[in-house]
This record gives C-alpha cells, sequence and structure tokens, in this order.
C-alpha cells in the first residue's frame, strides 16, 4: 500500500507534541522573566541606597545627627532629595510593576552594631 499524507492520529500527535513543547517553552521564559525582573529590582534598590550614602557624604551634618542620636535612631532621606541632587534618575521605576518610584518614599539610615552607617530603602 502506499500512504500519501499523515493519518488522524499521527496529527494529533504532533499536535500534542507542539503544545507540550510550547507550554514548557513558556513556563520557563514566564519565570526567567520574573527573575531577571527581580534581580533588576534588587540592583535598583542597590542603586537608591549607594545613592544616599553619596548624599550622606555631600552633606555630612547627617552622619552627625546619627552619630550623635538627634534623630533617635534613623534618618529618612526622600527620593525627591536624591533626584534634586541628580544622584538617581527622576524617573526611576520599580521593574516589578514599571510604576515610578515615588519621591515621597524614604531611605532609612540607621548605625548598626558596629557603629557603620547603613541605608535601607524597599518598596
Amino acid at each position: 500500500m502506499n500512504k500519501k499524507g499523515f493519518t488522524l492520529i499521527e496529527i494529533m500527535i504532533i499536535i500534542g507534541i507542539v503544545a507540550v513543547v510550547s507550554t514548557t517553552g513558556t513556563i520557563l521564559f514566564t519565570q526567567t522573566l520574573k527573575q531577571l525582573n527581580e534581580k533588576k529590582l534588587e540592583d535598583t534598590i542597590e542603586e537608591i541606597e549607594l545613592a544616599t550614602d553619596v548624599y550622606f557624604n555631600k552633606y555630612p551634618y547627617l552622619m552627625e545627627e546619627l552619630y550623635q542620636g538627634y534623630t533617635g535612631e534613623k534618618i529618612c532621606t526622600r527620593i525627591y532629595k536624591l533626584q534634586n541632587e541628580g544622584l538617581i534618575d527622576k524617573d526611576i521605576k520599580n521593574p516589578l510593576t514599571n510604576e515610578r518610584i515615588s519621591g515621597t518614599l524614604c531611605v532609612y539610615s540607621t548605625l548598626d552594631e558596629n557603629g557603620n552607617i547603613k541605608h535601607e530603602f524597599s518598596l
């Protein structure tokens, strides 16, 4: 017998294989994209914290306030101050939501147990 083409069963098997491969690829792509955006968020937070360190070095009275305890246990540095100084982009965005990070949010600066200044920012 001479066959010219595929049977219905063969076509259904091929469609099933293609569906499984494409679904697996989509899931892996989505997971990779999520991990990439989480890494971008970590980098953005680190950039903001480093900008705050530069800001503190530019205005040493802030360090003095921490060391002398004038402000209690932490100082709030608003994002818009860092933006106005040109230390971070005015249109900095949260990579997970693609929304602009509000200028009114705080980077909190405290002293650690060794007396070193540390800056913490979270969304």
